[in-house]
């Protein structure tokens, strides 16, 4: 069964066909009101035709029939609802196919949540050692007072403790106009597990480009679980990167 959002426009397709199976037309065209609209199990169809239209033939095609539901037309107030599942059923007066009157269920759909997986997000099945993902989720969601939000992880890093890492990047602002700052001398400090002053870095600051900076982080300047990593210069804003090491 698909799934729609509240207020989606709903469009359904339906043939008509005569014993034989070839398509035929109606003894007249469709219109709105020959399809009953129930809401879940209740036998009282939806008291209004607004929102809906028909189109019969649909582009001229013999046969070929296409009805369209607005759901955020609320003249039947309250009608359209999350979570509840609408059956439409074609069910004409005077309108015969090939002689025959019909009654037939031309679709079904529902309102409510539209789930999301992987495949639809990434055009592919994405591998994983089991259970790592669920686990991953689990660990950053699943707590009453999150430690670690988007807010707070945006501009961290995590490394792993005790180990070099090359090209460590950063960027510098201008202390005026906030925009990204070329041509600085930058001066590199580091604050380990909470020490109250900075001491210099191994290494120094070489810059990259369009106020990019990069620096060799050295064993030393990661030995430790957590570090506040300064990097300063003349007319320029300082740079604060917090870091949490991973053992």
């Amino acid at each position: 069964m698909d799934v729609y959002a509240q207020n989606a426009v709903i469009e359904v397709f339906f043939t008509t066909n005569a014993a034989t199976g070839a398509a035929v037309a109606p003894l007249s065209a469709y219109e709105a009101g020959d399809v009953l609209v129930y809401k879940n199990h209740s036998a009282t169809q939806r008291s209004s035709v607004s929102g809906i239209t028909m189109t019969s033939p649909f582009d001229g095609v013999v046969g070929l029939h296409q009805l369209s539901i607005d759901t955020s037309d609320n003249t039947d107030a309250g009608f359209w609802a999350t979570d509840s599942i609408y059956t439409l059923v074609l069910s004409a007066d005077t309108e015969t196919v090939d002689g025959v009157v019909v009654v037939a269920v031309i679709g079904q759909f529902k309102i409510g949540q539209i789930d999301a997986n992987l495949v639809s997000i990434l055009g592919t099945i994405l591998t994983e050692t089991a259970g790592l993902i669920a686990a991953g989720f689990k660990k950053f969601f699943n707590v009453a007072t999150p430690v670690s939000t988007l807010n707070s992880v945006r501009g961290s890093y995590a490394l792993t403790k005790n180990v070099a890492l090359a090209n460590f990047p950063f960027v510098m602002t201008d202390a005026i106009t906030g925009q990204p700052a070329p041509g600085l001398t930058v001066t590199a400090e580091r604050s380990l597990d909470g020490d109250t002053t900075f001491d210099a870095m191994a290494n120094s600051v070489v810059e990259t480009q369009h106020g990019g900076y990069k620096i060799n982080l050295a064993a030393a300047d990661t030995n430790a679980n957590t570090a506040l990593y300064r990097f300063s210069a003349a007319g320029a804003n300082d740079r604060l990167i917090a870091i949490v090491f991973q053992a």
